[in-house]
């Protein structure tokens, strides 16, 4: 596989991947496409790089992966959390913009 783009590079500075170089081409293990694809997983579910990394250093087959799993459901539950906040808030928003413009609405017709 070739030099990643831009956005993989970040990846390799947070020491989340360390493909073999060789000459000036970069060579992708099949572990570390296994974690490029996982951190994809996390950026799809809203996960930073970092807590895409914590997650993916838990891995330990022979404990079942217990505590990545557990990781997981703990970021999963924190990022759920957020996101309800994140959707009253934007309801409240919405709210709040339908109102402002109802008033304009009728400050323009009370002018005319």
């Amino acid at each position: 596989m070739a030099s990643p783009p831009a956005p993989y590079a970040s990846i390799e500075e947070k020491g989340l991947l360390t493909p073999q170089r060789h000459a000036n081409n970069r060579v992708y293990s099949d572990a570390d496409k296994v974690k490029l694809q996982l951190i994809l997983r996390g950026k799809r579910l809203g996960f930073s790089l970092q807590e895409s990394g914590d997650i993916i250093e838990r891995y330990n087959p022979q404990q079942g992966n217990q505590q990545q799993l557990e990781k997981l459901i703990i970021k999963i539950c924190e990022k759920r959390e957020q996101l309800k906040q994140q959707q009253h808030d934007i309801k409240a928003m919405l709210a709040e913009l339908s109102k402002s413009e109802q008033q304009c609405l009728a400050s323009l017709a009370h002018k005319e």
